[in-house]
């Protein structure tokens, strides 16, 4: 219904930047192949910006069988975002960073798909503009990112760097270790200010 309505109303990738966002949806889970070979194929014939939000901490917990009878019968379940991007091409994201133990997605190519998941594709699902492609810093390019902080979080005196994609998302820092930056600006928390100076060199 969803689907039809954008088709019939002209709602296209090239009238709007706005998408329509579609979370929970758990049921989407029993199609089969060529179900969503079917689904995919309309959305790209007619361009419809629709991006399916997988939100596994609590699609696990909703969907869980009626009944104490039940409970062993099947698996909660939740879209499987990778296989949306690479399979169908349907643009997807997450709204939790535990995609590497529900998809069993763990190589260093699947880190990539789940941090953009996160990042930039979920900042194009929300409508705003994508000033560069992918995860990479290119000279130039709009400043908004996040920092990850060489710092001890653990409070044994013992840091963990991480300095790749596939180490943020295996092992997510705490907020303690984390910056963001917006327009070139770093955005600051009470508690951060006293780190950040000793790192920072602010123009008055």
């Amino acid at each position: 219904m969803v689907l039809h309505t954008l088709q019939k109303r002209g709602w296209t990738t090239r009238s709007t930047q706005k998408r329509v966002m579609l979370g929970h949806c758990t049921r989407l889970t029993l199609l089969t192949d060529e179900e969503w070979h079917r689904l995919s194929q309309f959305i790209h014939e007619y361009d419809l910006p629709v991006s399916f939000v997988g939100l596994p901490g609590s699609d696990l917990y909703m969907a869980a069988p009626v009944g104490q009878e039940n409970r062993h019968q099947r698996a909660r379940g939740t879209l499987n975002i990778p296989e949306l991007i690479r399979k169908y091409d349907l643009d997807a994201v997450m709204g939790a960073c535990v995609g590497v133990g529900v998809y069993q997605a763990g190589a260093l190519e699947d880190t990539r798909l789940l941090y953009e998941c996160v990042s930039t594709r979920a900042r194009a699902a929300i409508g705003l503009p994508l000033h560069s492609s992918g995860l990479m810093i290119h000279e130039g390019g709009h400043p908004d990112l996040i920092l990850f902080h060489d710092r001890d979080d653990t409070g044994c005196g013992v840091s963990r760097p991480r300095t790749s994609v596939a180490e943020v998302v295996w092992d997510p820092p705490q907020r303690s270790n984390r910056s963001v930056i917006i327009n070139g600006r770093v955005q600051l928390v009470k508690r951060d200010y006293e780190f950040l100076d000793s790192v920072y060199e602010f123009e008055n």
